[in-house]
């Protein structure tokens, strides 16, 4: 059937009953209507309905959006990020300063594409992309869906222009930006992750993971960005050492399944960076 772009999935395409090989057709059927395009935003804010577009959020955040994702941004958590785990009321005043202080630097971009599952020997191969995601928590996390969504954000290269702008100036205030970063960052991905529900509703989504996370190894950073194509939609690239430029950028995955999803990811016995953690070291965790 043709499907229109601005036509949703569950209206689209009526979800399967039962498990077993109904998720073959499920994934068949989901994938043909992402394949159809949507309305998406170009970086103008122009509507376009384009087969590039199609599985992506447009990569450019409206800025009404980067305003309610800043208010959302939990200064407890840039604090602790900042290595200050036990917060006076002065050091929350800091921070209400140093996010005042980048405010116009937060220019976050965001891109993610849904792919199908297949199990292979190897681990959970994301048919498409040329990716298999290996070990237990990939296995785990995505036994129960038949898709998943690749996705990567970033808080853009102006952040890291001002952090080290800062850290020539005064090196206490771009410790608190740097923290403040961090969290504006994971706020995005949790602001993707409504867009990612908003699109699927009769879907249930997974905790989000990322390399590095569990048994998920890092090496596999490059690969996510090049399925995503993420360096020409939102300026996310990976160095040969394995970090993300802009600094304050993230992959992630996560499942979608047409049943409830309970909560895996939880305390730093999942982390593969448990033994190096600053924040653990602290004797906290940044699992809220």
């Amino acid at each position: 059937p043709q499907v229109q772009p601005n036509t949703s999935p569950s209206q689209a395409w009526a979800l399967p009953l039962s498990m077993g090989n109904s998720f073959v057709a499920y994934t068949e059927r989901l994938n043909r209507y992402l394949s159809a395009g949507f309305a998406g935003l170009d970086g103008t804010g122009k509507t376009v309905y384009t087969s590039d577009h199609c599985c992506k959020g447009g990569a450019a955040v409206e800025p009404e959006v980067i305003q309610e994702i800043i208010q959302s941004v939990p200064l407890d958590e840039a604090l602790r990020y900042a290595g200050v785990p036990r917060p006076s009321e002065s050091d929350y005043g800091e921070m209400r300063t140093a996010a005042e202080r980048l405010k116009r630097s937060l220019l976050p971009r965001r891109v993610w594409k849904v792919f199908p599952l297949e199990r292979v020997p190897e681990g959970m191969s994301l048919v498409g992309s040329g990716l298999v995601l290996p070990g237990k928590m990939a296995s785990t996390m995505l036994a129960d869906c038949p898709s998943a969504v690749l996705m990567a954000c970033t808080a853009g290269t102006a952040l890291d222009g001002a952090t080290c702008t800062w850290q020539a100036r005064d090196m206490a205030a771009a410790v608190l930006m740097d923290g403040y970063g961090s969290a504006f960052v994971e706020a995005v991905a949790d602001r993707v992750e409504r867009e990612i529900a908003a699109r699927f509703p009769d879907l249930y989504r997974t905790d989000r993971f990322s390399p590095g996370y569990g048994d998920l190894p890092l090496d596999l950073q490059p690969g996510i960005l090049n399925a995503l194509n993420a360096y020409r939609l939102a300026g996310i690239a990976a160095t040969d050492s394995l970090m993300l430029q802009p600094c304050k950028s993230i992959t992630a995955v996560l499942g979608l399944s047409p049943r409830p999803q309970r909560a895996r990811i939880r305390g730093c016995g999942y982390c593969a960076l448990r033994e190096t953690c600053r924040i653990r070291k602290g004797g906290n965790s940044c699992v809220l």
